[in-house]
């Protein structure tokens, strides 16, 4: 009875931990990753609880041999090995700054003016979506575009991000929202490959002060 009780407290807490962690690097919040959670997050937990107990007893046993004693909490200590992997997956929660996300999504130069960003994130089978929007002196504007080579397009109208609208839908705390100004420019990079494919989309308000990007993979 003691060994399944704490197979079941060990496996629970690294469950937990892998749910968490999932989550939040699926999604821009908990909610937005928790679908991807339940489904790869608890199949994952369950193809590697098995594996990282038996690492445990391996070690366990490589210990007591070199030290030629038993370990203390030698019946507790397999079932736990686990517990600095959860750990580690809990701290990746902690939310990037946004000079972070900056260099992720657009360009590895910061502009030293960046200001107001606002992140969204979600992910799917085999695709993840990244929106951000921010503020930043137009004379920096330059730095958005120096990680790839992009197509300008520019509409005196305007342009929108498309399905804006439809990812604002139904989330009353979607972060993304169109400035005052209209957004006139575009810039567009894809970068396809035979299993995957990168696009990348900015877009500027005619000062270039203001820009929503547009990140897709899949």
């Amino acid at each position: 009875m003691k060994i399944l009780l704490r197979a079941i407290a060990s496996f629970l807490i690294y469950l937990a931990a892998i749910m968490v962690g999932d989550a939040f690097s699926a999604g821009s919040s908990f909610q937005e990753g928790l679908g991807h959670a339940i489904v790869f997050g608890a199949t994952s937990a369950v193809l590697t609880f098995p594996v990282l107990v038996g690492i445990g007893f391996f070690l366990r046993w490589v210990a007591e041999m070199l030290l030629h004693r038993p370990l203390p909490y030698r019946t507790v200590l397999p079932w736990f090995v686990h517990l600095p992997l959860s750990v580690a997956l809990l701290f990746s929660t902690i939310p990037d700054s946004p000079e972070t996300l900056f260099r992720r999504y657009v360009a590895d130069d910061v502009p030293h003016s960046l200001s107001d960003l606002r992140y969204w994130q979600t992910s799917g089978f085999n695709s993840s979506i990244v929106m951000m929007s921010f503020k930043l002196d137009p004379s920096e504007f330059s730095k958005v575009l120096s990680r790839h080579e992009y197509a300008e397009s520019s509409e005196s109208t305007g342009v929108s991000p498309p399905n804006l609208a439809g990812w604002a839908r139904g989330r009353p705390d979607f972060p993304i929202t169109l400035p005052a100004a209209p957004l006139v420019y575009r810039y567009s990079y894809s970068k396809p490959t035979p299993s995957v494919g990168l696009r990348i989309r900015h877009y500027a308000t005619k000062d270039k002060d203001q820009v929503i990007t547009v990140w897709t993979f899949n």
